[in-house]
C-alpha cells in the first residue's frame, strides 16, 4: 500500500459496472428458479419429517413422478449428476420390472436416482434400494416401509442407502447377498470407478443375479467385461436396442447399456 501523499495514492474512480437488461433478466430467472426449487425441497423434507411425528394409522407413502423429482432435486454437476429424460426413465423402469418374477424381487439402483424414482413411481416393489452418496435422496418417499418404526433398509425393506464409492464395502451388512437385479450408472467414466462399484456388487448380489450397466460408450467394452466378471453374473452383453437419454441433452457422450443375463441383447426392444 502506498503512503498517503505519494503520487500513486491518487485514485481515479470509474462508474460501477452494470449488467445489461438481458443478462439481468436471465440472472433473475435463474435465482427465482433456484428459490422455487429450494422451497419444494424443503416441503419434501418437512413431509418426510412429519412421518415420524404422526400418531395412529398412516397412509402408505407414494413415490413422486420423475418430473416432480427433477423440479425438487437439481443436478449437482460437482457430483457428476445428470438426470434421465422422463420418457426414457419410465421406459427403463418398465423394462426392468419385466425382469422381476415376484413382488419380493430386490432391485438396487447404484448411482441412478432417476431410475429409482421412475421404477418406484410406476409399479413399486417394497424391497427396492437406492445406493447414493447425496444425502438429499434420504427424504424421498419410501414405498412399503413405515419410517416411524424402521430406521432404514433391511433384508425386507427398501429405501435410501448412504453409499460412498471410495468406501465400497461400507454399508449395512444385512443387505449382503440380497440383490437380484442391480442397475449401475457410475458417475465417473473410468475403470477405477467401475472397479469400486464391482467391489460393492461382489458381496451385494444374490446368486444368479442380473446386472444392468448404463455408461458412456467411451468406456471400452474390454474394461467393462473385465471389471464386472463376478461369480454371480453371466457374461456382459450390449443391449442393442437400448438408447440412454438424459434430460435437456446436457451430455454429449453417447451412452449405452450392457446386461449379464441371457437375452440381454434384446432388452428394451420395441415390438
Amino acid at each position: 500500500m502506498s503512503a498517503p501523499g505519494s503520487p500513486s495514492s491518487s485514485r481515479s474512480f470509474s462508474p460501477p459496472l452494470e449488467l445489461d437488461p438481458a443478462t439481468l433478466a436471465i440472472l433473475g430467472s435463474f435465482m427465482a428458479d433456484k428459490a422455487e426449487e429450494e422451497r419444494r425441497f424443503q416441503e419434501l423434507a418437512e413431509k418426510a419429517q412429519a412421518v415420524f411425528d404422526e400418531v395412529g394409522e398412516q397412509e402408505e407413502e407414494k413415490m413422486m413422478s420423475v418430473d416432480e423429482f427433477r423440479r425438487v432435486v437439481s443436478e449437482d454437476f460437482g457430483m457428476s449428476q445428470f438426470w434421465y429424460s422422463t420418457p426414457f426413465a419410465y421406459s427403463l423402469a418398465k423394462s426392468i420390472r419385466s425382469l422381476c418374477p415376484t413382488p419380493q424381487t430386490r432391485v438396487a439402483f447404484l448411482c441412478s436416482p432417476t431410475g429409482y424414482v421412475a421404477f418406484q413411481s410406476l409399479n413399486p416393489l417394497p424391497r427396492t434400494l437406492l445406493f447414493e452418496y447425496d444425502a438429499r435422496f434420504d427424504v424421498l418417499p419410501v414405498v412399503g416401509r413405515d419410517r416411524r418404526i424402521s430406521t432404514g433398509p433391511s433384508k425386507e425393506e427398501g429405501g435410501f442407502v448412504k453409499y460412498d464409492l471410495h468406501e465400497p464395502e461400507k454399508w449395512d451388512k444385512q443387505l449382503e447377498g440380497t440383490v437380484d437385479i442391480a442397475v449401475v450408472d457410475v458417475p465417473y467414466l473410468n475403470e477405477k470407478t467401475n472397479a469400486l462399484v464391482a467391489q460393492t456388487l461382489s458381496t451385494l448380489l444374490s446368486p444368479s443375479a442380473k446386472l444392468l450397466v448404463l455408461t458412456s460408450t467411451s468406456v471400452p467394452f474390454e474394461v467393462l467385461s473385465r471389471v464386472y466378471t463376478l461369480p454371480q453374473l453371466g457374461s456382459l452383453k450390449r443391449c442393442e436396442h437400448a438408447k440412454v437419454e438424459h434430460e435437456g441433452g446436457r451430455i454429449q457422450n453417447a451412452f449405452g447399456m450392457w446386461g449379464t443375463w441371457d437375452g440381454a441383447e434384446n432388452f428394451m426392444r420395441v415390438g
